[in-house]
């Protein structure tokens, strides 16, 4: 599954990236999101929710972002997950996904 990059005004990119057994330093951070993965512009997209609500939300907006908690305490479904949001402020990820091919490793 791809996952969106949105653009803020001001060039800042934010992304959304799948996290499993984050580190308690990120766990203590409030800039976790909830995704759902939907069927967008011909692709599959982790598109950010709110835990709250449950309806769709720009993660490029810190109100929107949540403790750790709360997103990982809501009930999810398969086609749900959480993610915790890169703001530029110098915590990265590495998205390792199809990096390599399986018949050739």
């Amino acid at each position: 599954m791809s996952r969106p990059v949105m653009s803020f005004s001001h060039q800042k990119e934010y992304a959304m990236r799948p996290i499993h057994d984050p580190p308690v330093r990120l766990m203590l951070l409030d800039r976790w999101v909830r995704w759902q993965a939907r069927f967008v512009d011909g692709h599959t997209a982790k598109v950010p929710m709110s835990p709250i609500t449950h309806q769709p939300v720009d993660i490029t907006c810190p109100v929107f972002w949540f403790p750790y908690r709360t997103v990982q305490e809501m009930e999810r479904r398969p086609d749900q997950g959480i993610s915790f949001v890169l703001a530029g402020d110098g915590i990265v990820g590495i998205d390792m996904d199809h990096c390599r091919s399986p018949d050739t490793g």
